[in-house]
């Protein structure tokens, strides 16, 4: 596992106060996805100043033990502990019967993993978030879409320049469905989603499929 000293090299941070848990934890991701990974138990202890020129997309994987959704909420908050905005967050310690989903995805966290979750899910949604996926329940991803656009119909009706095609892709990346999935739904070779995909998000000016799931319904 790799030093503080050398942090500009570092794709995962591990923050919470569990410091040998989390040192471990560090040390099976770095060896199971080959991404350089540290621990903090806060971010305070990395030095980060909010200069978007320096400071690296990295992957910040946030202990949730002991935290219910709104201290969790007041936690990222805060100034001083806020994660630079280019960093991606995603939570992990999180109780099944706590809640944490919907209003995470709403807040653009990019994946949750439960306590129950076994290491080798840990390190599968790790590599999975840092290709540019949600790790998010298919079921839960279908429902924060559906509350969002309840009542606005069919997509072509609220964005008039997507195709059929591309209106089907939302669809499919609503439900949480990879690009391999779609391509076999649909019957079309996963280069063309890509193309689709690259269209849809043009046209609704999103940059990945969050940012689309969540503009999907919204009048342009």
């Amino acid at each position: 596992m790799k030093s503080h000293d050398s942090t500009d090299q570092l794709k995962v941070w591990i923050i919470g106060p569990a410091k040998l848990q989390n040192a471990l934890m560090a040390q099976f991701l770095e060896k199971r996805t080959g991404t350089a990974c540290g621990q903090a138990q806060t971010l305070d202890e990395l030095h980060l100043e909010e200069n978007e020129t320096t400071i690296p997309q990295w992957l910040i994987l946030w202990d949730c033990q002991d935290l219910d959704p709104p201290r969790l909420w007041r936690e990222l908050d805060i100034s001083s502990q806020s994660p630079p905005r280019q960093c991606l967050i995603a939570l992990f310690n999180v109780g099944t019967d706590q809640g944490f989903e919907k209003d995470a995805l709403k807040r653009s966290i990019r994946g949750i993993f439960y306590k129950t979750d076994p290491l080798e899910r840990l390190s599968n949604g790790v590599l999975a978030i840092l290709r540019g996926e949600l790790w998010f329940s298919r079921k839960i991803i279908s429902e924060v879409f559906l509350e969002r656009n309840a009542g606005a119909g069919f997509f072509g009706r609220t964005h008039p320049s997507l195709t059929r095609r591309e209106s089907e892709m939302l669809m499919e990346i609503a439900s949480g469905a990879t690009n391999r999935e779609i391509a076999e739904e649909l019957g079309i070779s996963i280069h063309t989603v890509k193309t689709h995909l690259y269209n849809t998000y043009r046209k609704i000016n999103a940059s990945n499929r969050l940012q689309a799931v969540l503009r999907a319904g919204q009048k342009p």
